[in-house]
């Protein structure tokens, strides 16, 4: 965790406003024609719904999938007993609780957390398939101690061994003491807690483990040996065995394997057998003989992960392959999985090209030696996540996958930030947002030029009333005027084209046709791919016309930027409309390292949540190798770590008016310290958001100004005079005879906020330090009269800063029993004084903070002026304070806050509540009303500006 306060500062900066542009009008010279001939009749086969897959449970909000996969390096060494994993080479050998940190407690301290919350995530979206890993390397992480040394190499106390059958009573609470963790315990557990593979909770299929090609380099401390082909039939046949013993009906997958050198020879392994044509046929039939032995089948699918090798002038997967070369490679890319005569440029054509294209082989040696086996593909990209070339490489993928007979595929996402390859998925299982869907059926398609175009056609069942046609146009300069010829159809009425272009990854509707007669022809733009529908019926669908302004970009450069504490600070022009930070870097590696980069976070001091408490958060980011961005989306939700690094979500109301940006990390291949790496970060870009709204241009001046300004105030509005503000100076105040800070209180009921100022020095080189205290009060009287002692808690940061307390009539009560939490209740007080007392310190060096001092300098008690105009009765409309929605006697985030709920239909307004939120005093509240309390909120307006009326 890092922690800075943020700072107050003006930069420089550049604005820009701009818009999606509209599709580009098409020529005649600009544009190519393509025939996409499609037989309803012919090449009728099923599509296994469960293609249409991702790793990442994280990104359910944003993509409709039917299945989930719960794997990867991680889940190699993991513990279900204790939620403990190992990172292996990914990261230093760490031991930790990585894979439940973003849980809550409740669910992190149950045995099998991943597991649940994968059941958890997949039911709330209504995803039929749930795939679990089952560890079979040797190991698991015994502890969350952090990194394991080449000195505790399994078998040490730092690992526990796994054995695929318990021979005993299974529990429910497994033993953490002992030396094992059992796998067919671990199924039984998953059982008996959310039911059988039947069930719509239970798990429905099984990873025999992860890559294990890559052990000997991925987990070498837990198993320094190459794996052999014998070692993986053994294994195999006993966990397969052990998981069907508990649940017959679960599905097995075998073997996770890393890449096409896996599938050839098990990555050199040690008795690599040549009387096969290689590893995945030697696989195959001795898992045959395994089900003859057994009486069983034991595997359902064989299981390969597929990476792109395939290059422009970069690894189309690399983050760095953004040339034109780059993306002409990827759209070209997934024909390596289907097409007899394509060649990629790349070192797989080079060395095993043979074996290509490498679906169909698969297919083959299944035929050949283990007929029935299913053909899964758990983890694959094509790169370009962010860019229409991935899109349609995704698209083809899944196309190739239905053509192909693939029963299972989930892709492994690159980054966070995969907007374009999630509607790729979107455009087969809800191009409309409404669950419209490519058919369960496929049917032929073909263009005449697949260097330029594919195509991929469906029905449902033997229903030809609509058809799905998926159509790419790969060509990076000119649309493509594409003639659909459909066979054994009927006399179509509609069209409509539901397309991913290069100025947008959001799914739009380009083109709607309506009583159609003849021939269909449709328009692509460059480097787009659609779905095209044809229906018996006419369409009510629209074409989609982007609004002609939504963004307005704001561009820091970061070396232009003032610093707090070696940070960069970004200013935060309108926290309400801020919706993602794009942070440009360049990161450099001066040894010889096969991949490297690092990451940081944008950190803020003063998040305000919906309880109106403050906290720490931070958007955390990472950057890649050479120069590129890296997104950071602002959905409302912020992460907070504890003094032990575990992380958790957090929602916030209100972000203030800067950001800190922080380096945190660099690593690379060759130092897990990344003293090899150096990054540049070169900008920051704020964008924000304004759809339905006009964009500011000047973040000085309100939105829509007043066209008259009175000179003097309206005549139904008394202004209440300017809050009170007494000023101590901690030096000064008396102190109790617990040594505590005694601050006089002129009347309790009107106090705002108090404001803390402090100054914290560390004697350690820490990256985070600080602490927190109480105002106390010692006579409180809550709503039922109850008597009691309470406070507010404040924390503050490194360095010098301000801590605010807001008064909002809520105090926090002790429990009587130290073992209980403390309540939060509603009270007030006469109280003349309150005590303030510093309660704790801590640093990432020292949880106690014995290495950080501070100093109170300064305490504001802020008191509201009586305000003489307050009526008793709501119906009395007259204004008090324009912009004071709370009725509090001042203006802060808070009545945005409200004044935006009313807009939304959130929260109503009394009659009082309702005129001061007119700020214009138009009759009306609006979201230009919303917008100058904003302003005035955040200071960008100044007191003597309110109130407006026009």
């Amino acid at each position: 965790m890092k922690k800075r306060i943020v700072a107050a500062l003006t930069a420089m900066l550049t604005l820009a406003s701009s818009a999606v542009p509209a599709l580009p009008v098409v020529h005649a010279e600009d544009s190519y024609e393509m025939t996409v001939a499609v037989d309803l009749a012919s090449g009728q086969k099923k599509i296994s719904p469960y293609i249409y897959g991702i790793n990442d449970a994280g990104m359910l909000d944003n993509v409709t999938v039917n299945a989930v996969r719960q794997g990867g390096n991680r889940f190699s060494a993991y513990n279900w007993e204790n939620n403990f994993s190992n990172a292996g080479a990914d990261w230093k050998n760490n031991s930790d609780t990585y894979l439940v940190n973003k849980y809550s407690k409740d669910l992190a301290a149950k045995p099998g957390a991943p597991a649940l919350k994968l059941s958890e995530d997949c039911v709330a979206h209504n995803i039929p398939y749930k795939m679990a890993t089952v560890q079979m390397a040797g190991y698991v992480s015994a502890d969350g101690d952090g990194p394991v040394t080449e000195a505790e190499q399994a078998p040490s106390k730092r690992w526990k061994e796994v054995k695929a059958v318990k021979g005993s009573e299974y529990s429910l609470t497994p033993d953490t003491t002992d030396d094992y963790v059992y796998m067919d315990e671990y199924v039984n557990y998953l059982v008996k807690t959310l039911g059988d593979s039947t069930t719509k909770e239970g798990i429905n299929g099984y990873n025999l483990d992860n890559e294990p090609g890559l052990w000997d380099s991925t987990h070498k401390l837990m198993h320094p040996d190459n794996p052999s082909y014998k070692e993986m039939v053994e294994k195999s046949t006993a966990y397969a065995s052990a998981i069907k013993s508990v649940d017959p009906k679960a599905e097995v997958f075998g073997l996770a394997l890393f890449g096409v050198y896996s599938y050839y020879n098990f990555c050199d392994a040690p008795d690599a057998d040549s009387s096969y044509d290689w590893f995945l046929s030697y696989y195959l039939d001795k898992m045959k003989a395994a089900e003859k032995d057994a009486g069983k089948r034991l595997i359902d699918a064989i299981d390969v992960h597929y990476y792109s090798e395939a290059k422009g002038e970069n690894r189309v997967t690399e983050s760095t392959a953004t040339t034109d070369k780059d993306k002409a490679a990827r759209v070209q890319a997934p024909r390596t999985l289907y097409e007899n005569d394509y060649r990629e440029v790349s070192w797989v054509t080079d060395a095993l090209s043979k074996y290509m294209p490498f679906i169909p082989t698969i297919q083959k040696s299944i035929d050949t030696y283990y007929p029935g086996t299913k053909l899964a593909i758990t983890e694959y990209n094509f790169g370009g996540g962010m860019d229409s070339t991935g899109a349609i490489a995704e698209a083809d993928a899944l196309g190739a996958f239905a053509a192909n007979d693939v029963y299972l595929a989930t892709l492994w996402p690159l980054s966070d930030t995969i907007d374009y390859q999630l509607s790729a998925i979107n455009l087969y299982t809800n191009y409309d947002g409404k669950g419209g869907s490519f058919g369960d059926t496929l049917v032929d398609a073909k263009t005449a030029d697949i260097e330029k175009s594919y195509a991929y056609a469906s029905i449902n069942g033997e229903d030809t009333s609509k058809v799905t046609v998926v159509l790419a146009n790969k060509d990076a300069d000119k649309s493509e005027k594409a003639t659909l010829d459909i066979k054994g159809g009927k006399d179509y009425k509609s069209a409509v084209v539901y397309a991913v272009t290069k100025d947008s990854s959001e799914i739009h509707v380009i083109d709607v046709q309506n009583d159609l007669s003849g021939a269909v022809t449709v328009t692509l733009p460059p480097y787009s791919v659609a779905t095209v529908v044809l229906s018996d019926k006419n369409s009510d669908e629209k074409t989609y016309v982007e609004p002609e302004k939504t963004t307005k970009e704001v561009v820091y450069q970061v070396a232009d930027l003032k610093e707090n504490k070696g940070n960069k600070v970004v200013p935060i022009e309108d926290p309400k409309h801020l919706v993602k930070a794009i942070i440009n870097t360049t990161a450099t590696c001066t040894s010889a390292s096969d991949w490297y980069g690092g990451g940081g976070a944008l950190c803020f001091d003063g998040l305000t949540g919906a309880d109106g408490k403050t906290f720490w958060g931070c958007k955390p980011f990472s950057y890649n190798a050479g120069t590129g961005d890296a997104i950071v989306k602002f959905d409302g939700k912020f992460t907070v770590y504890d003094a032990d690094g575990a992380e958790e979500q957090f929602e916030a109301e209100s972000i203030g008016s800067s950001m800190e940006l922080q380096n945190w990390w660099k690593s690379s291949s060759n130092s897990d310290s990344g003293d090899d790496v150096d990054v540049v970060f070169n900008t920051v870009t704020l964008v924000y958001d304004y759809a339905g709204e006009e964009i500011p241009t000047d973040p000085d001046q309100p939105t829509e100004k007043p066209t008259e300004k009175p000179t003097e105030k309206p005549t139904e509005t008394t202004a209440p005079e300017k809050s009170n503000e007494d000023v101590y100076k901690f030096a000064d105040l008396k102190k109790d005879a617990d040594g505590n800070w005694i601050v006089p209180v002129k009347d309790a009921s009107r106090i705002e906020k108090v404001v803390i100022n402090t100054t914290a020095d560390c004697t350690s080189k820490t990256d985070w330090y600080g602490g927190g205290g109480g105002l106390c009060f010692a006579q409180l009287k809550s709503e039922d009269g109850t008597a009691f002692w309470g406070y507010k808690d404040f924390m503050y940061g490194a360095g010098t800063g301000d801590v605010t307390v807001k008064f909002d009539g809520k105090f926090t009560k002790p429990a009587a029993d130290e073992t209980e939490e403390p309540t939060e209740v509603k009270a007030s007080t006469s109280e003349k004084q309150m005590i303030i007392q510093d309660w704790w310190k801590s640093s990432n060096a020292d949880k106690t903070g014995a290495d950080v001092s501070v100093t109170y300098n300064t305490v504001t008690v802020v008191y509201a002026a009586e305000d003489t105009t307050k009526s008793d009765t709501k119906t009395d409309a007259k204004v008090s304070m324009y912009g004071d929605v709370k009725i509090d006697n001042t203006v802060d985030i808070m009545d945005v806050i409200l004044a935006n709920k009313y807009l939304v239909g959130a929260a109503k307004l009394d009659d009082k509540q309702f005129a001061n939120a007119d700020v214009n005093a138009d009759g009306d509240v609006n979201s230009a009303d919303s917008l100058l309390i904003l302003k005035r909120a955040i200071g960008a307006l100044k007191e003597s500006d309110f109130p407006y009326k026009k």
